[in-house]
């Protein structure tokens, strides 16, 4: 059967060797990596940015060429924090802010596509 993150299984994978094989712990480490996302939202210099992560993150539009963050276009990421929690006071648990931490990097070049294919 072909999974929609295009690993197979077969009846006999534990789910542990799926798992290994999964792209997300391919990937390794995700402080620091710089990885492409596409902006899906804009609220007023706010970014909404969707990079294939469980969830996205905000990031604010640069002050400089800012009018050319617009919905659609690609940009550079890197992350810090795949999911921000935070305990509130009082709280035993870690509540999550249904986000993602990352720092906005610029414009994905067309250059850079062409050396990507």
């Amino acid at each position: 059967m072909e999974r929609a993150l295009g690993v197979t299984a077969q009846k006999s994978d534990s789910f542990a060797s799926l798992l290994r094989r999964s792209p997300l712990i391919q990937m390794g480490p995700t402080k620091d990596k710089v990885v492409i996302g596409k902006i899906f939202h804009i609220v007023d210099d706010d970014l909404y940015i969707d990079f294939g992560g469980k969830f996205h993150c905000v990031c604010r539009r640069p002050a400089v060429d800012g009018e050319k963050y617009q919905r659609e276009v690609r940009v550079r990421l890197k992350l810090v924090d795949l999911e921000l929690t935070s305990r509130f006071l009082g709280a035993k648990t870690d509540t999550t802010l249904l986000e993602a931490e990352a720092t906005l990097l610029g414009l994905l070049d067309i250059k850079d596509t062409n050396q990507r294919d």
